[in-house]
């Protein structure tokens, strides 16, 4: 009686690990995060001068990165504050187009009264991939249309045969919650037109040019 009864407990084992094997049960088995969604979560706490943790900041984790002269607050519309911290640091291992560029910039853009940050690869990737960023020269509020706050960087960049200033102009969204991205346009329109090699001199172009105030 104790083998047969030890015989159907087996079976009924057996029975109940195949079933774990159908799509009921793999249903009810502790889902992993998708890659992409884990890609979506704030970056690392970014370093600060002193080394303390930061709160983490949206866009691309720049944490290794060091800082790239001197971090200064500007002031925007409606008596808003936003701290500059120009950074550079290694290519991003995401990125392909690499071989040639030593050493990328960005910014960490730090808004008064808020309690994240937003990172962005201002020279390196995008539309200055394939450049090697030799660091920055001078940052600072430009004119703006319609409402928006827009910062111009200047960089001294170079490639493989050449070397020269680029200007990358970053804008605030006017949409919630409120981001910073290049624009390329006119990014690209102030560097078609000649070096400028201080902020006075970007603003300065965008005097005289209304129709660049895209």
């Amino acid at each position: 009686m104790n083998r047969i009864m030890h015989r159907c407990a087996l079976g009924l084992a057996i029975i109940g690990a195949l079933a774990c094997l159908s799509p009921a049960c793999a249903d009810s088995a502790p889902k992993q995060t998708p890659m992409a969604n884990q890609a979506a979560v704030a970056s690392a706490p970014e370093r600060g001068a002193s080394g303390g943790a930061k709160p983490p900041s949206a866009g691309p984790d720049l944490s290794s990165w060091q800082p790239d002269g001197r971090a200064a607050t500007v002031s925007l519309r409606d008596a808003k504050k936003v701290r500059v911290t120009p950074l550079r640091g290694d290519p991003l291992p995401t990125e392909s187009d690499t071989f040639y560029s030593f050493y990328w910039c960005g910014v960490r853009l730090q808004m008064s009264g808020e309690a994240t940050a937003q990172s962005l690869v201002l020279v390196g990737a995008g539309e200055r991939a394939m450049l090697n960023c030799d660091g920055i020269k001078a940052f600072g509020v430009v004119p703006a249309p319609r409402g928006v706050d827009r910062i111009a960087f200047i960089y001294g960049a170079s490639s493989r045969n050449t070397r020269g200033i680029r200007t990358v102009v970053i804008v605030e969204s006017r949409s919630e919650p409120k981001v910073w991205a290049v624009n390329e346009d006119l990014s690209g329109a102030l560097d078609l037109r000649g070096t400028l090699r201080s902020i006075p001199a970007v603003r300065a172009w965008l005097a005289k040019h209304p129709q660049g105030n895209r």
